[in-house]
């Protein structure tokens, strides 16, 4: 809703810059209320811990990416995250509980965020619809809240009656399901706000242990930053070192932890070359295929909905549409053959459902359909 030099210009209250993010700024507390003033209702701002300004900040989103944020509530680092994309791609933002998923739906709505949609589910449940669809993945973990000590004393009962045991099974499941939804080559980031090594690094450590395919990245350094704990990373296996640990007493603000990640990228499995909606081998964006005097319709990527889908079959006068599973764009480019992906062959005319994916050889511009479990050549009109 507004740039930084404007915000800065029209700024009501006493503030200074967060060293570690330049939209931020600390605020007097004793002056006026910052809550209350009418900027914070027109969403030109939002009151955030500093430190929890970080793990949306470290979460390389570009424009256009497909974005989940998975513990949500109340928001903050969802409207950063619509920030950074800029009203392109798709912001997916979710909270599992019902009272804290309307503080967050007031929040991105009251900051102006168009490119969204607010759940209010299990990530168990989400996993099951949204496998390997994100770009990126933020994961605030509920947590015992040990860094917010200092801030809120009332936490230190709370953590006495679920500590960090209850909450480390909470978020092992959680991470595991943040990573099966994020898409090969895609960056998940994963931050709590407590000093707990069994909600931090043995995190992270159990989702390394159970995919293989999550690997630990980089976080580029800043002054204030500690590695996380190795003591039970004895060989080195994990790289715990990579992830970050904030202490209250090095950096001016509470404790926090912060671990970026990022999902293996089919491109090193068989020389193959994974791409999202683009390719390095020009194909038709659109192809009619005829077997067995049977005509095919097909096309990569999410360019229609399904009911689009069915009506331009229709009116090309084909007997069915091929498209990619949950319309997502991914191929596979094999030499010079482009595997179109895994998907199902839907009939116009009672719309069954044949799994099945193609190769289309750039050569002699013919593609072959085969069968998903198989891997044989078959003609889907046959069941």
């Amino acid at each position: 809703k507004i740039s930084l030099p404007e915000f800065a210009e029209l700024c009501p209250f006493a503030s200074e810059p967060v060293a570690w993010e330049p939209k931020g700024f600390y605020y007097d507390s004793t002056g006026a209320a910052v809550s209350k003033h009418p900027y914070y209702y027109a969403g030109l701002y939002y009151i955030q811990e500093p430190s929890a300004m970080i793990p949306a900040k470290l979460l390389p989103v570009e424009k256009g990416d497909r974005v989940l944020d998975l513990c949500a509530a109340p928001g903050g680092k969802s409207t950063e995250l619509a920030a950074k994309l800029n009203g392109t791609g798709l912001l997916i933002t979710n909270d599992i509980s019902n009272s804290r998923t309307k503080a967050l739906l007031k929040n991105v709505e009251v900051s102006g965020v168009s490119n969204l949609c607010v759940l209010n589910e299990d990530p168990a449940k989400i996993s099951g619809r949204f496998t390997e669809f994100f770009d990126k993945v933020l994961i605030d973990a509920p947590c015992s809240g040990e860094g917010m000590f200092r801030k809120d004393n009332k936490l230190i009962k709370a953590w006495e009656q679920s500590g960090p045991e209850v909450y480390s099974a909470i978020q092992k499941s959680i991470i595991i399901h943040g990573a099966k939804m994020l898409r090969p080559g895609g960056m998940m980031l994963y931050s709590t706000c407590t000093f707990s090594s069994l909600e931090d690094e043995e995190s992270i450590k159990y989702l390394l242990d159970n995919c293989p395919d999550m690997k630990l990245v980089d976080i580029k350094p800043y002054e204030g930053f500690t590695k996380g704990f190795t003591d039970i990373d004895n060989d080195n296996k994990y790289n715990l070192d990579k992830c970050v640990r904030i202490f209250p007493h090095k950096m001016h603000g509470e404790g926090h932890f912060v671990a970026l990640l990022k999902k293996d990228n089919p491109d090193d499995i068989n020389n193959a070359h994974y791409t999202r909606g683009s390719f390095n081998t020009k194909i038709p964006d659109e192809l009619l295929i005829s077997i067995d005097n049977q005509l095919f319709f097909v096309t990569h990527g999410h360019r229609y909905t399904f009911n689009q889908l069915i009506t331009i079959a229709k009116q090309k006068k084909a007997n069915a549409v091929c498209f990619g599973h949950s319309h997502q764009p991914l191929s596979l480019v094999i030499d010079d053959m482009i595997v179109i992906n895994p998907g199902s062959i839907c009939l116009p005319r009672g719309h069954y459902h044949f799994p099945t994916y193609c190769i289309y050889d750039t050569k002699t511009k013919k593609v072959t359909f085969y069968n998903i479990k198989t891997h044989q050549p078959c003609n889907p009109f046959n069941k």
